[in-house]
């Protein structure tokens, strides 16, 4: 239903090694690693099933290589990471499993903020070294923005992303990798935002085709499956809530969930932007529209959302694709109805060297 391009995992020295083929034949110039996911021999208890899903034990020199390629394609090729040091989390989770502790928040405890910050610390270094842009996806956390900023200042090119849920869902909701922070953490993230020091808002989303009562033993963090649905869904809505609070400009809004992240991905002045032969991707908000969010609205299979029962204000009512109406969303309509056939395509990202 929209156009799109694709980010691949790098999961072994191989896939290093075929990014150059990958950006030249496919317009591939975005590469993603998962560092929670290394060395899965000794956290294997945290996620069983991940060598069935192609993960080998990738390490430091894996992570090397693909910079180092990712560096020579020149703009716009980046790399985008998931800082989360699982090799120290293993050790809270055994002390939280032998203390009896249970409640959600705990999974926030499990993986500390310095478990992310220490990642973004030590791989943004490697990254100046290698003159490789990076892109830091889950920006949950005061320390994280620091050194962020630290490794900007000594000359890196590191651009921070944060998400919808991290805006607005507290660390007693649910459990994700990266974790829900505090609410203290959530206000920092907003004013992190507004000023700059974070550049843009990603859905993350991902739909785990399962109703809540399949994921959830209540009142057990441990037993309840990671993840949950309809982030995709959320994440307008919970920005045009933002504004309608005062906590970032409409403008500001636009740059972070459009303009920035067309630019840092090689898609601008074609996405992005209106502008004379740009694409006419639009959508059209209504900022007084006040919705109480139910599940019965849900477009995701899952059909089930954490906002549930959350009131907002400000809702999308309308989605262009390049000039062509896809959905809408009607005044007392119960979900946007989608009013085209597909005609989404595939974006070839061409280098510019």
């Amino acid at each position: 239903m929209v156009d799109f391009f694709l980010t691949p995992k790098i999961l072994k020295d191989e896939h290093a090694l075929e990014i150059p083929r990958l950006a030249r034949d496919f317009g591939m110039t975005s590469y993603k690693y998962q560092l929670h996911l290394m060395s899965p021999e000794r956290t294997a208890t945290y996620w069983p099933q991940r060598k069935s899903q192609g993960y080998f034990g990738f390490d430091d020199g894996t992570i090397y290589l693909g910079m180092e390629a990712v560096a020579r394609l020149g703009p716009p090729g980046i790399v985008c990471m998931h800082c989360e040091n699982w090799e120290i989390a293993r050790i809270f989770e055994e002390r939280l499993l032998k203390a009896g502790r249970k409640e959600y928040k705990v999974w926030n405890e499990r993986s500390p903020n310095f478990c992310e910050a220490g990642h973004v610390h030590a791989y943004t270094y490697y990254a100046r070294i290698l003159k490789c842009p990076l892109y830091i996806q889950h920006t949950t956390t005061p320390e994280t923005i620091d050194e962020i900023t630290r490794a900007r200042a000594d000359g890196a090119t590191i651009y921070a992303q944060t998400g919808p849920h991290y805006l607005s869902l507290a660390e007693d909701m649910w459990r994700i990798n990266v974790p829900l922070r505090t609410q203290e953490t959530i206000e920092i993230l907003w004013q992190a935002l507004a000023d700059g020091r974070i550049d843009t808002v990603g859905s993350d989303h991902t739909n785990t085709g399962r109703p809540r009562k399949e994921m959830e033993v209540p009142g057990d963090i441990w037993a309840t499956r990671t993840g949950f649905p309809s982030r995709g869904e959320a994440a307008l809505p919970v920005m045009l809530d933002g504004v309608n609070r005062g906590r970032i400009s409409l403008l500001r809004m636009v740059q972070v969930c459009s303009e920035n992240t067309a630019r840092i991905f090689g898609l601008y002045p074609k996405k992005g932007v209106i502008a004379p032969g740009s694409d006419a991707d639009l959508v059209v908000v209504d900022l007084d529209r006040k919705v109480k969010v139910t599940n019965d609205m849900i477009h995701s299979s899952a059909g089930w959302t954490l906002w549930e029962g959350r009131e907002m204000k400000g809702w999308p009512v309308m989605t262009v694709l390049r000039g062509k109406v896809i959905a809408e969303w009607v005044d007392g309509g119960k979900r946007p109805e989608i009013v085209s056939k597909p005609f989404g395509r595939y974006l070839f990202r061409s280098l510019r060297n």
